[in-house]
């Protein structure tokens, strides 16, 4: 599976009324006259109340409650033991994201700010740029630090925070620019522990990254991109609980970040297989971004799995109307026409996916079978000849030796049965 990143039935009409009866029972706790119209945020106690009552299934007071949620907000910030104690009293992951959204923002420490030490009118625009960052107004710091640069093109540190908000933005081939850029202009920064962690890449080693977010994390421990970071890191080295709680804490602290989402929904789908918290996570993430393209695409990687293709089709869909150069996307599309028996559709997706990225031996697979099923034999041939070129598999000589017998060639038929049996001895 290459990760990445339905029609609703009618509703029944006593549902609808147990459901606003609870909502009245349990949601007015407390209320007066609001002269604005404005209903009173939900407290912990109003939420545990709907959790336990029994008028409605639990699946229904998660769905009321996280309605009720998204349109009243939270007296509470989320802390990890208070998501312990909803969770165990029933609450589910949309309902537990839905309050972590609409709480109180947690008290957060600062973020690497050093002092900056620049002509007046530089200050100025780098002070405005770190005044935005710190309010997750990454957008505004961008064109701050811009105006800093301007004026002043060695300012070493106006790099470091614009790449840092690239970073929380999602745009990291900008933020590796400014990397590049800061260190140009002040070697000496690569000694900071904090730029080590936060412009990771692939290619360092990532026990020396879990060490230096560690040690930015003992100074700045509300840096929620640091916690991102690790995360990352340990999820590489297969430590996947703990890069979950890493990308939790990140949440915990930026609440809007949808990057963060995303990325502990791809833990979720592999390999953790939850698809459900996966399509929680990945909703949130399209909820605050709504053309993070990734995001549709892990969501419809969960529904795939589950087998919602209707939800899956939507999605990957929607993935190559944003990025139509997708070979992934049009590859489960066409792996959903092929559970559908849908061949024609199938076939024109696999084509696709083909034509954009010919090394992939699965397109040319399925592509086969679904011509074989059309009674193409020779099409079929030549898919499963292709696949064996890339990389050989008993399957696809299996194959082949089916459509070579449809054609009256037994001797071919004969051989590939032969190579499978060789490979599977």
């Amino acid at each position: 599976m290459k990760v990445r990143v339905f029609s609703q039935a009618k509703p029944n009409r006593l549902l609808l009324i147990v459901g606003f009866a609870l909502i009245s029972a349990v949601f007015s706790l407390g209320v007066g006259w609001n002269p604005a119209g404005a209903q009173a945020k939900l407290t912990l106690a109003d939420i545990s109340i709907g959790l336990k009552s029994t008028k409605v299934t639990l699946t229904q007071r998660n769905k009321l409650l996280t309605d009720a949620v998204w349109k009243r907000g939270v007296t509470f910030a989320l802390t990890p033991e208070i998501e312990k104690e909803l969770r165990a009293a029933g609450a589910n992951s949309t309902l537990v994201e839905a309050i972590r959204q609409n709480g109180p923002s947690p008290v957060r420490t600062p973020t690497p700010r050093p002092t900056v030490t620049t002509t007046t009118r530089n200050t100025d625009y780098h002070k405005r740029g770190d005044d935005f960052f710190d309010a997750d107004d990454f957008e505004s710091a961008i064109v701050e630090f811009n105006k800093a640069l301007q004026v002043n093109p060695n300012d070493s540190l106006a790099y470091v925070r614009r790449g840092f908000s690239h970073n929380y933005l999602g745009d990291i081939e900008k933020a590796y620019k400014d990397y590049d850029s800061a260190l140009r202009t002040n070697p000496a920064l690569r000694n900071e522990e904090y730029i080590t962690c936060v412009f990771y890449k692939t290619s360092d080693d990532s026990n020396t990254i879990i060490d230096k977010c560690t040690e930015t994390l003992d100074k700045y421990k509300g840096f929620s991109l640091a916690y991102f970071k690790r995360g990352i890191a340990y999820r590489d080295i297969g430590n996947y609980e703990q890069a979950i709680r890493d990308y939790s804490e990140a949440i915990r602290l930026y609440p809007k970040f949808a990057y963060a989402y995303n990325t502990r929904a791809v833990v979720y789908i592999d390999p953790r297989k939850n698809y459900s918290a996966a399509i929680s996570d990945t909703t949130t993430a399209i909820r605050l971004k709504p053309d993070f393209d990734s995001a549709y695409y892990n969501r419809g990687l969960a529904y795939f799995s589950l087998k919602n293709y209707d939800s899956a089709l939507a999605d990957f869909t929607r993935v190559v109307q944003l990025k139509p150069g997708d070979s992934d996307a049009y590859y489960y599309r066409g792996r959903i026409y092929y559970d559908q028996d849908n061949y024609s559709q199938a076939i024109t997706n696999f084509s696709r996916a083909i034509s954009l990225a010919p090394k992939e031996v699965e397109s040319y697979r399925y592509r086969g079978i679904c011509y074989f099923s059309q009674g193409d034999y020779q099409a079929a041939i030549n898919d499963y000849t292709q696949a064996i070129s890339l990389q050989p598999s008993v399957n696809s000589y299996k194959n082949r030796a089916l459509a070579y017998d449809k054609i009256g060639r037994s001797d071919l038929a004969a051989a590939d049965r032969r190579r499978a049996q060789q490979m599977e001895q």
